[in-house]
């Protein structure tokens, strides 16, 4: 019976949430203030810091729930659709699963594959619109970044005192 209760009332709020959320977003251009804002908001110490995967991963994540709203008012925000862009390039990139020329084409080609992906979450897929596209582009070089700076600091710690190259010359 409690089985049965708990099925019926998932149904319910599942009816609630989808019914509040949007079918379809219209067409608007971010404003790059507003997303600069919501990307420093959610590194905690701005853009041109330089941050491990699994902390852009964690940004990531919280701007994708903010967007996705359990009441839907946020799902068709383009600024933030466009911060989820491109922290999602961002870590992609600084966690090796892509590299930043493979991020970037498939920022490019995100559009075509919206259309050929069903919908996940209760948001409606964000508009692809070039200014989100652009952010992604940032997000994919930022990420390069991100991953040089990981890569040296991992060369200096694997380097002992006196092992570098101008100390063996």
């Amino acid at each position: 019976m409690l089985a049965l209760q708990r099925s019926a009332g998932n149904q319910a709020v599942s009816a609630l949430v989808q019914r509040d959320a949007p079918d379809s977003c219209e067409l608007r251009e971010p404003d790059d203030g507003a997303v600069a804002g919501i990307i420093d908001g959610a590194l905690g110490r701005g853009r041109s810091a330089t941050y491990p995967a699994s902390e852009l991963q964690s940004d990531w994540y919280q701007v994708r729930a903010r967007r996705e709203k359990s009441d839907g008012s946020n799902c068709c925000d383009p600024n933030l659709a466009a911060a989820e862009h491109y922290l999602w390039a961002r870590y992609a990139v600084a966690n090796r699963d892509h590299s930043p020329f493979e991020m970037k084409a498939m920022v490019w080609g995100y559009g075509y594959f919206k259309f050929l992906v069903p919908k996940t979450g209760i948001c409606p897929k964000s508009p692809d619109t070039q200014g989100s596209r652009d952010w992604g582009y940032k997000g994919a070089d930022d990420g390069s970044s991100d991953l040089f700076h990981q890569q040296l600091a991992q060369n200096d710690a694997t380097q002992g005192p006196g092992d570098s190259p101008s100390a063996t010359a």
